[in-house]
């Protein structure tokens, strides 16, 4: 099944034509960088035939992520991946952490967006650009649903990066740095690494 793109319909028949698509992941992770990604399209792609099963990173399996990422980046008009740091989650907290990383994909894009669309409940702060929230849109919008393939495979290889720095009992390969008893447990015999996130790890250490 692939993701919609009924909110990215509605707004090019008003007009716009550079419509990003931004979502994020890691936000809930003990440890290491949020990732933002922003996806445009160009107008009138057959997103049927050239990207297959395009829908919530969430539903998809490693491999299909893997199958899906380089076609994104192929048939997109313009993509970024951005971060924030843990130390910026640390000092901003991850709330507004995110929202940095996405000001930071938006900025890199190469094509001005004329909108944008954020995941979620919540706009993106000291965005100019119109833009308005789409609560579970990487079901409901197919550029946030690109966003979130392009963030997730990023930064899962990012962690499996880190995951060589740390006592394999974190189990950070499979886990991803999430919460999860060997993850917990690691904390308890092991202490915090450089890259946990203070509030989300003092209760277990």
């Amino acid at each position: 099944m692939i993701a919609n793109a009924d909110e990215e319909n509605k707004l090019i028949l008003s007009g716009y034509k550079y419509i990003a698509g931004v979502d994020e992941t890691g936000t809930g992770s003990l440890a290491g960088d949020v990732y933002v990604s922003a996806v445009i399209f160009p107008v009138g792609i057959d997103f049927k035939t050239l990207l297959p099963g395009l829908n919530d990173s969430k539903t998809k399996n490693t491999e299909q992520r893997n199958k899906l990422y380089p076609l994104i980046k192929q048939y997109a008009l313009d993509w970024s991946v951005a971060t924030a740091s843990v130390e910026e989650i640390n000092e901003l907290n991850v709330y507004y952490a995110r929202f940095l990383a996405a000001r930071r994909a938006l900025d890199k894009l190469n094509i001005k967006a004329d909108y944008v669309l954020m995941d979620g409940n919540k706009i993106i702060p000291e965005v100019i650009t119109p833009q308005h929230a789409v609560v579970k849109g990487d079901q409901k919008s197919i550029s946030i649903a690109a966003a979130s393939i392009l963030a997730k495979v990023d930064r899962d290889k990012y962690v499996v990066e880190l995951a060589k720095e740390v006592h394999d009992d974190f189990n950070w390969v499979n886990n991803k740095a999430y919460y999860c008893q060997a993850h917990v447990a690691a904390l308890k015999k092991y202490g915090k690494t450089k890259w946990h996130r203070n509030k989300f790890v003092e209760k277990f250490v």
